[in-house]
């Protein structure tokens, strides 16, 4: 396996900008780490968004992502929004839920680009 086909593995995984750094690194990498990438399994930034979008107050989103304090954070804001407290901080929190989908989506790509990295060195 080459490092163009890497590329064409990862997708839209990671950002642009990650990719342009990582096909310098994939070509100076030898062939058993590049295949030990094929092995790796990497995360959705596309699905995080959608649960982000329609479960981000649950915190699935973050959850997802492999962040899970922040997750039990926004679940536990989203219970007190139930509970009461939703008059006082409900317009922000939705606020910080939409504001949260870029954060989420851009995690999920850093992560993944970070988990291969780790593979190639």
């Amino acid at each position: 396996m080459d490092a163009s086909s890497i590329m064409l593995l990862i997708g839209n995984k990671i950002s642009s900008t990650h990719k342009l750094m990582l096909i310098e690194k994939l070509k100076n990498t030898d062939e058993n780490k590049l295949n030990n990438i094929s092995y790796l399994s990497f995360k959705s930034p596309i699905l995080a968004l959608v649960l982000g979008l329609f479960f981000g107050g649950l915190g699935v989103d973050r959850f997802y992502q492999g962040n899970y304090i922040l997750g039990a954070i926004k679940l536990i804001i989203f219970i007190l929004c139930i509970f009461g407290l939703g008059i006082f901080i409900g317009p922000f929190f939705f606020l910080y839920i939409l504001i949260d989908l870029f954060f989420v989506y851009k995690a999920v790509q850093k992560d993944n680009f970070n988990k291969i990295l780790k593979a190639v060195e």
